[in-house]
């Protein structure tokens, strides 16, 4: 798997190497647009457009989307399971890069839009200090749940753990590439957070 490492707090405007972990090896470029959707000129590697006004075609698209330049896929799945989320978006002679964004939302329960509410690191501690938390095999994830203001709630949440759970099933998969915010040893799978 080659490996785009970026940090989540940085707005855009930048390339990153990869890191091809088989070769041990640098192995390609993505530029990561900043707020005006530009590429400079000669860039030759992959494109992520987090600002939406990107019209490259060499864009990564979501799963699905279609388009001539790979896709990707979010770990921030909410509903089903990640394993079947990377299956549906595998396909065959296409490349699949994984988006390593951490979750961290909480759910008002009905929630049939699956749209829950991005929390800070503050307030996910907050709630995780107040509720017993879980794992979610299928999801891979964190959770806790309870009553917040009279409501039923549901928070999920990545951990370093989680996200290495999410890389390493991405690996036995075959999905080509990860971009995104990893955890400080992206290569290990087994260990505590």
């Amino acid at each position: 798997m080659v490996l785009y490492p970026f940090a989540q707090e940085e707005a855009g405007g930048y390339s990153v190497v990869g890191f091809d972990e088989t070769a041990r090896l640098p192995l390609g470029e993505l530029y990561v647009t900043g707020p005006d959707g530009t590429v400079p000129d000669g860039f030759s590697g992959c494109v992520f457009d987090a600002s939406g006004l990107c019209e490259d075609p060499r864009r990564l698209r979501p799963a699905g989307t279609g388009g001539g330049a790979p896709e990707y896929i979010s770990t921030r799945v909410v509903q089903g399971s990640v394993q079947q989320a990377m299956m549906r978006a595998l396909r065959p002679g296409r490349a699949l890069l994984l988006r390593c964004e951490p979750l961290c939302e909480q759910f008002f329960l009905p929630c049939p839009s699956a749209a829950g509410r991005i929390l800070t690191q503050e307030q996910s501690r907050l709630l995780q200090e107040r509720f017993p938390v879980h794992a979610s095999e299928r999801l891979l994830c964190r959770y806790c749940y309870g009553l917040s203001d009279g409501r039923a709630f549901l928070h999920l949440f990545d951990t370093p753990q989680t996200l290495r759970q999410k890389l390493a099933l991405a690996r036995s998969l075959g999905v080509w590439g990860a971009f995104g915010c990893f955890p400080a040893d992206a290569k290990k799978t087994d260990g505590a957070d």
